[in-house]
């Protein structure tokens, strides 16, 4: 297995379901940002009712379920012209069509991608048992060219990924130059090959990274993500560490998290160039999310009405990467 086909099955595995599905793991957060929006309407005489949906980092509603005919004729809702306090370049959606093809100039190179995949309720792709992955390209001249992919995800659960180039060397090591083009090529795949799946809907987003960042061990933290139309801020105390070859309690990360009136996103995950051993996350001792190293994880987000103890902890023995383990709390309008 050559290193394409090992990042290509390590992200597949990354993507598969973990014990609970998103969804279910928010059960009821939903709720909890409502009830601290309706406390503070209350107290200023308003009477807005704030409802929220929440689907991941920086999340954007996306139209309901249906038949593969319906999906193919509703309109994908747009990624935002401002992300994290990123403005968008540029976006590109399949509008029906199975792939996508895009030559994207870039005048810069402080730059990242977003990208969205949803399926119809009725999706029937040939292998009712591998998940649908959206897999893209982005080629910028070099030998090997970037290769992503995350798992579609349905009406209850829509994709949205941040994976792909994110500094100025990412950018360069696909060849990629300030005031040049790359190419971006992106389909939809299972167990690594083309599929078609009509109705389906997805697309890629550019942003400049005009936002304000933290780096800490080498990897950079937004100050500020957005959320389903909501603002959370990074908080003082967030971890990071270097790993080494060595097992043991230099491989876990700490962090306790206050008691809020509103839910808290807590951001995670293995940063490392390249697909490494699998990690775990647990709240209070019990199992939150597990996954595979390689990228940061959408932020996650928590019931805040007592304290918790986090522990995000790296299997396996590799020295590749950086774990990293930050918590956002919301913030007032």
């Amino acid at each position: 297995m050559n290193l394409d086909d090992l990042r290509r099955e390590l992200r597949t595995r990354a993507s598969e379901p973990g014990p609970a599905s998103m969804s279910d793991r928010l059960s009821g957060v939903q709720s909890k940002v409502t009830a601290a929006r309706r406390r503070k309407a209350v107290a200023s005489g308003a009477a807005t009712l704030v409802t929220l949906t929440v689907v991941g980092f920086a999340a954007t509603q996306f139209v309901g379920g249906g038949d593969g005919d319906e999906m193919a004729d509703a309109e994908l809702v747009q990624m935002p012209e401002e992300l994290n306090g990123d403005l968008q370049i540029a976006a590109r959606y399949n509008e029906g069509a199975q792939d996508l093809s895009w030559t994207v100039p870039l005048d810069d190179l402080d730059v990242v991608t977003r990208t969205t995949c949803l399926l119809p309720a009725d999706a029937a792709p040939p292998n009712a048992d591998a998940p649908v992955m959206l897999s893209w390209t982005i080629d910028g001249g070099a030998p090997i060219p970037g290769q992503y992919s995350t798992q579609c995800g349905t009406a209850g659960d829509p994709s949205v990924s941040t994976l792909g180039p994110t500094t100025r060397e990412d950018w360069r090591e696909i060849g990629a130059r300030r005031n040049g083009e790359v190419q971006i090529q992106v389909e939809l795949q299972q167990d690594g090959e083309p599929i078609e799946v009509p109705g389906a809907q997805f697309g890629i987003a550019l942003y400049d990274k005009t936002g304000d960042r933290v780096t800490s061990g080498g990897v950079e933290l937004s100050v500020l993500i957005d959320i389903d139309g909501e603002t959370y801020k990074l908080q003082d105390g967030y971890k990071t560490r270097e790993l080494a070859e060595t097992a043991g309690r230099d491989r876990v990360l700490r962090l306790r998290t206050p008691e809020s009136d509103a839910p808290l996103a807590v951001l995670y995950g293995w940063d490392s160039p390249i697909p490494t051993a699998s990690y775990d996350l647990k709240q209070d001792g019990e199992p939150l999310d597990t996954g595979y190293g390689g990228h940061l994880e959408s932020p996650l987000l928590i019931d805040a009405e007592a304290e918790h103890r986090l522990a995000l902890r790296a299997r396996g023995a590799s020295a590749d990467g950086v774990l990293v383990l930050a918590y956002y709390e919301l913030v007032d309008d």
